[in-house]
């Protein structure tokens, strides 16, 4: 079985639990990694992790090709690898016990991998009460098999070679590492995009008020924890042009729609009654505005990179569903408060939320954007240059 060990590595396996889609690729530094010479190669195991999820679920931009490898069983991910060499993997997978195999195979054959953990918005620590309200069977169990992982664990060991960190404060519960586990501490691939598009700018010549879209009515990802979309689309809607009219006959500026990546707003009924809807440029799209209005969304970091104002808002829908918590511990790190555009919001002073709080928007950017002191090269450069040294 040592024979698997690499002696140098040209193979980056990164390993997905989501289809590989134009953006994925983008963002994990497909072009600068075959500028190194490396061979890309995506294992994609949704169908091992979210096989119901993905009956149902419209991908958008789904890349295919003799790149991409599709499994339904880590048996056969295994055997796919024993037949491949020099290979390091990236693993963007969760770890419980249906990928904890893989992960002890990997080890046990002196296969380096790494895990990248990618800073997402600010992590609320929720009481057991809190907890319990959005409970549901499917996160019970999810919650037994992470215990019971952590017994395992305990036996046999398949600790990470590297984990990638973006931010100070990103947690790295339920990943395996020891004392030997490289700690490469980058920045999020939201301050990569800025790097790159330093030079870039959206073609809009008036100011305007930008909308981070959630995709809530539609979003996919509630049933992966067996709960139902956390949003009604018709009172939703509506709701949100009413809120954006009020907004902009009283600031003069029109409000735009940074649509969500996997929103398909361009067939169909016209949600936004005729405003703007631009998918794939939301860090653009905040970085030439006056306001960026949302609910709870990792694109908040360009907000704190390009230090644009925010405003938080929430519905009586969302008031039913663990946004009733994260939405107000998230405003108030800020030192805002959400308002419910479900009732009445003619008391909000617009020209207050115009405002920011420097001290806090510094204090996030080193939290969960880049750390102190960190590399300011393009983080896949850096992984790169480190799989190369191996």
């Amino acid at each position: 079985m040592n024979s698997l060990k690499n002696k140098t590595v040209n193979n980056i396996v990164f390993l997905l639990e989501s289809p590989l889609t134009k953006r994925d690729k983008r963002r994990f530094g497909f072009d600068i990694l075959t500028k190194k010479n490396f061979n890309v190669i995506y294992f994609d195991l949704t169908k091992i992790s979210f096989s119901k999820w993905l009956k149902i679920v419209n991908i958008n931009s789904e890349m295919t090709g003799d790149h991409v490898y599709k499994f339904e069983s880590i048996s056969d991910v295994i055997e796919k690898i024993k037949q491949m060499k020099n290979l390091y993997f990236i693993s963007l997978i969760s770890y419980n016990l249906k990928t904890k195999p893989l992960f002890y195979f990997l080890t046990k054959n002196n296969l380096k991998y790494a895990f990248f953990i990618n800073s997402h918005v600010y992590s609320l620590n929720r009481n057991f009460f809190t907890r319990l309200r959005s409970m549901t069977l499917k996160k019970i169990k999810l919650g037994m098999s992470e215990y019971l992982n952590k017994i395992i664990s305990f036996i046999f060991k398949d600790p990470a070679n590297m984990v990638v960190i973006t931010g100070s404060k990103i947690s790295l519960d339920n990943i395996r590492i020891d004392k030997n586990t490289k700690k490469l501490w980058l920045h999020s691939w939201d301050y990569d995009k800025t790097l790159i598009n330093i030079d870039s700018y959206v073609d809009i010549s008036n100011e305007y008020i930008v909308f981070i879209d959630n995709n809530l009515p539609f979003h996919s990802d509630p049933i992966k924890v067996g709960v139902k979309p956390h949003e009604d689309p018709l009172k939703y809607y509506l709701e949100l042009c009413k809120f954006f009219q009020f907004v902009e006959e009283n600031t003069g500026y029109e409000v735009i729609i940074a649509a969500h990546p996997r929103a398909n707003y361009e067939t169909g009924k016209d949600y936004f009654r005729g405003r703007k809807v631009i998918q794939n440029k939301t860090d653009l799209l905040i970085k030439s505005s006056c306001l960026v209005i949302t609910h709870l969304s990792a694109s908040i970091s360009f907000a704190v990179i390009y230090n644009k104002p925010l405003l938080f808002i929430t519905t009586d829908r969302l008031l039913k569903t663990k946004f009733a918590i994260e939405i107000p511990k998230f405003a108030e790190y800020f030192n805002k408060v959400p308002y419910n555009i479900s009732s009445d919001y003619n008391h909000i002073d617009l020209d207050n939320e115009m405002t920011i709080d420097e001290k806090r928007y510094k204090k996030y950017f080193r939290d969960y954007v880049k750390k102190k002191n960190s590399s300011n090269d393009i983080s896949w450069q850096t992984i790169a240059n480190y799989i190369s040294k191996i």
